[in-house]
């Protein structure tokens, strides 16, 4: 099943960080590279973006920050390696995950606007 997602930076960072979005399959090794489903690069402030996930990998999704990565590139080992936040999607049709954090504070990823299946 897919899930409709929508990213907004609601951060103070200065856009310098590309955000990564992936997820682990259920039953793959931890030690395999893992591919990144979605890169936003650089995103400014209020900066949105819209995207799918397969709930086929499982009901979580992993998110964090990390330097010069593309789409389809291979997930910093740094980030598959815990430097990620998990995010449960179990139950869910669509949401917004929001970024905050940034000028001197870590950043942070949540779920809003939840809507269930």
């Amino acid at each position: 099943m897919d899930i409709a997602l929508h990213f907004i930076n609601r951060s103070g960072d200065a856009g310098n960080s590309h955000v990564v979005i992936f997820q682990h399959m259920a039953a793959a090794d931890l030690d395999e590279p893992l591919a990144a489903l979605k890169v936003i690069r650089n995103p400014a402030m209020d900066e949105s973006h819209d995207f799918v996930a397969s709930t086929d990998a499982g009901d979580a999704l992993w998110i964090g920050t990390a330097r010069n990565v593309c789409d389809d590139d291979l997930v910093p080992p740094e980030l598959a390696a815990g430097g990620a936040t998990c995010l449960s999607l179990a139950g869910i049709a669509g949401v917004t995950i929001v970024m905050t954090g940034g000028c001197g504070e870590p950043l942070a990823f949540s779920l809003t606007d939840i809507v269930t299946r």
